[in-house]
């Protein structure tokens, strides 16, 4: 109960705290709990705050994804255009203090690898990504990610952290 108000205050946070831009960018939120992607489109906002108020973010990893197949059939071609949202899981929200914030991901990240497991595409990829990734890593080890961001692969690694800590 108490989480299901939580997120519709955290809901109402964004609406308000959300501001029109020309690109896709991600944004704190007025509560500073969390970045959250946004667009200069009301209706993909609002998309993506359901996204967000339907979707508990992976425990360990502090992040909400979601791909193309999470948005209105009416918003794909725009999600695609101004969003560079794919079949691909995606990060739509990043938690403040999270392992996900600590290695450097950004909303709009998409999540190709964690650690030696593939990130499944597709419509069944966040069940997949519950079934068989979300299990297997050992969140509180050393963890590599590899994602695309603005086009380009990049890895992200708690040990890059630790050796520069």
């Amino acid at each position: 109960m108490l989480r299901s108000s939580l997120s519709k205050i955290i809901l109402i946070a964004i609406v308000a705290a959300t501001p029109l831009l020309s690109h896709a960018a991600p944004s704190k939120q007025a509560n500073e709990s969390a970045l959250v992607l946004t667009s200069s489109s009301k209706q993909l906002n609002k998309a993506i705050q359901q996204i967000i108020a339907t979707r508990p973010p992976v425990d360990d990893f502090g992040v909400v994804l979601a791909n193309i197949h999470d948005f209105p059939k009416e918003l794909v071609r725009e999600a695609k255009s101004e969003l560079q949202i794919s079949d691909r899981l995606q990060i739509i929200s990043i938690e403040k203090g999270s392992l996900a914030e600590q290695l450097g991901l950004k909303p709009g990240d998409q999540l190709l690898q964690i650690n030696s497991f593939y990130v499944s595409r597709g419509q069944s990829a966040l069940k997949q990504f519950a079934e068989r990734v979300e299990p297997a890593v050992e969140w509180d080890g050393e963890i590599t990610t590899t994602i695309i961001r603005d086009g380009f692969g990049q890895n992200h690694s708690t040990a890059a952290l630790q050796n520069n800590g």
